[in-house]
């Protein structure tokens, strides 16, 4: 390669240099294999590789590199050869060498001369750090994501690089808090709500501060800010128990009134919801009440669930139709109304499955084992339930609902009789994940 005037541009160009180096015997082209499937169904993989034919050979071709090009210049050159390798390849082969070339093209850094090609590495750090997080491989998408904002900050940052900033950030938000690092998702949560100019685009920040200000005890402030931006959004929601008082009252009474025209046909008449400013006081509306439940603050409960309810019969079907759904089948249960409560929870859990994201559907299914087991069904369909939402948790590592499945499938599991080394293995999985996330108020109860 090195005697060539650019390195090689294709996939196909390369192989045929390897093939020239394997027959003047430079490389040796080695094979492993492996092996899948049952004992007696097995199917064996061939890998194939290449290696020096010797390790003075391999030191000779890199002092060849470094001497043409330099030992930073040589890395990116690695790096961009990779890169476009990578996107000829695709799938997972070609996101693994998307890998490598980012750490190649990050190695050459003080190479670079230009803005477009910081920008055009930033982009690569991103879309590492992307699949990285893809594999729960948190410390590398984190290293991957510093590096791309550094590189941005350098060709102007917020004011020349806008939307790659956002997007550096916004993620960089989600890596911190799936670490547990609640104080540095926060600063960085308030960093973009400082800079970003559309509503549109800060939400995602809005959302982060107030799960992080919930983790860290400050839960009376995350409903709180979650009220403001629903007043902003033109969707008030109330702020203290009072005017929640009033609007539960009024709301309960107009929802058992209305309960009998909610069918399956209803649901399905239900326009797709379009209006971004509906979607994010519907997210908004549905983060109050994941956070009440997780919380045990009923009042905040009780209001966001009716607030979910009225703007999915009033604006259409959303993901969060399903939650909205079995919240207002729990609300007649515990007005008794336990014929139409039962009807409303069916129409919820026949939605499609990608109508809800993980968090919604594991609400629904709690909700609807939460008053089967006190009032309609037999002990098996509450536990085949509450299993579904357990196995989906700990499937997803979705931790959006994890302590109120955790409780709803102990306790139906306990109240089965069943062998209790099972209900042991997978509680000792799931307090993992609520350590593993810092959720230590949750920790504790879930312990008792």
């Amino acid at each position: 390669v090195s005697e060539q005037d650019h390195p090689p541009s294709s996939l196909r160009q390369f192989r045929s240099l390897v093939h020239l180096a394997v027959e003047e015997g430079l490389l040796e082209m080695m094979t492993t294999t492996s092996s899948d499937g049952t004992t007696n169904h097995k199917q064996q993989h061939h890998h194939q590789y290449y290696r020096f034919a010797h390790h003075g050979i391999r030191e000779m071709a890199k002092s060849l590199a470094v001497e043409r090009e330099g030992e930073y210049t040589l890395h990116v050159s690695m790096g961009q050869a990779l890169w476009e390798f990578s996107k000829e390849l695709g799938g997972d082969i070609g996101k693994r060498l998307l890998l490598l070339a980012a750490d190649h093209w990050n190695a050459g850094i003080p190479a670079l001369t230009t803005g477009r090609e910081r920008f055009q590495l930033a982009q690569l750090n991103l879309r590492a750090a992307e699949y990285s997080y893809s594999r729960m491989a948190l410390h590398p998408a984190k290293t991957f994501i510093d590096q791309g904002m550094s590189l941005v900050q350098r060709i102007g940052g917020w004011n020349k690089c806008y939307l790659l900033m956002l997007r550096l950030t916004t993620f960089a938000m989600q890596v911190l808090y799936s670490s547990g690092r609640l104080d540095e998702c926060l600063a960085m949560a308030n960093q973009i709500i400082a800079k970003a100019s559309k509503s549109s685009t800060i939400f995602p920040a809005y959302k982060y501060k107030m799960y992080c200000l919930f983790h860290l005890g400050k839960g009376d402030t995350a409903i709180a800010l979650a009220s403001h931006l629903l007043l902003e959004l033109g969707f008030p929601f109330p702020r203290n128990k009072a005017l929640g008082k009033v609007m539960i009252a009024r709301n309960v009474t107009q929802l058992k009134a209305r309960s009998a025209s909610v069918t399956q046909d209803l649901v399905r008449s239900l326009p797709v919801i379009e209006n971004m400013k509906i979607k994010d006081a519907l997210s908004i509306t549905w983060t109050i009440l994941e956070m009440s439940i997780t919380s045990g603050n009923l009042h905040a409960q009780m209001c966001a669930s009716i607030q979910l309810i009225n703007l999915t019969l009033k604006h259409g079907y959303s993901g969060y139709s399903a939650t909205a759904f079995v919240t207002y089948a729990m609300i007649l249960a515990s007005e008794e109304q336990y014929d139409c409560a039962e009807r409303i929870s069916r129409i919820a859990l026949q939605m499609p499955e990608d109508a809800s994201d993980g968090p919604g559907r594991a609400l629904v299914l709690n909700g609807v084992c939460f008053f089967c087991s006190h009032w309609r069904h037999s002990l098996t369909k509450t536990l085949e339930m509450s299993i579904k939402a357990k196995t989906m948790v700990l499937e997803t590592g979705n931790v959006s609902m994890l302590f109120f499945t955790c409780i709803t499938y102990t306790i139906s599991y306990l109240q089965s009789g069943l062998a209790l080394e099972p209900l042991s293995r997978d509680l000792l999985k799931l307090h993992e994940m609520l350590l593993d996330l810092n959720f230590h108020h949750y920790v504790a109860l879930f312990e008792v």
